[in-house]
This record gives C-alpha cells, sequence and structure tokens, in this order.
C-alpha cells in the first residue's frame, strides 16, 4: 500500500461527517461534564473547558449539516468525484 493510498484513505475518514459528530459528542461531554464540576465546586469564572463545549457544539452543527447534505446527495466534494 502506497503512501498516497494511506493518505487517501485517512483523509476520507477524518472527513465523513458521522466521524466528526463522533468527535463533536466527546467534545461536547468532556467540556460539559468538567464545567458542571466547576458548578457544583462553586468556582466562578470562565475556563478551557466551556471553549471546548462551545467547540463541540459548533462542531456538531456543521457536522449534522454536512451529513444532510451527503444524505440529500447535495455534496459537492462527490459529484466533482464522480
Amino acid at each position: 500500500m502506497s503512501i498516497k493510498t494511506i493518505y487517501h484513505k485517512a483523509e476520507h475518514i477524518l472527513e465523513h461527517p458521522l466521524f466528526n459528530i463522533g468527535l463533536a459528542f466527546m467534545f461536547l461531554y468532556g467540556g460539559i461534564s468538567e464545567a458542571l464540576e466547576d458548578f457544583h465546586a462553586k468556582k466562578t469564572g470562565v475556563s478551557v473547558h466551556h471553549g471546548i463545549a462551545l467547540y463541540g457544539l459548533i462542531m456538531f452543527v456543521k457536522s449534522f449539516v454536512a451529513l444532510l447534505k451527503v444524505a440529500r446527495g447535495m455534496n459537492p466534494e462527490r459529484r466533482k468525484a464522480k
């Protein structure tokens, strides 16, 4: 297997909407669980986990829209490949 083939397969996996939705859920879970720990410990302020949760939410929305486009056949990237 050549490097180009490995790169292409890795790129295909990493850019897939379902993979990104799973990754977004992990970011959301990690950020929200840490924020809840701070809330229960009565800590105040904004920390890194707030940003991670926000990034996870944005990533989830973007990936969900991409998944809908793929499901409806509206993905321009796939049309170019055919």
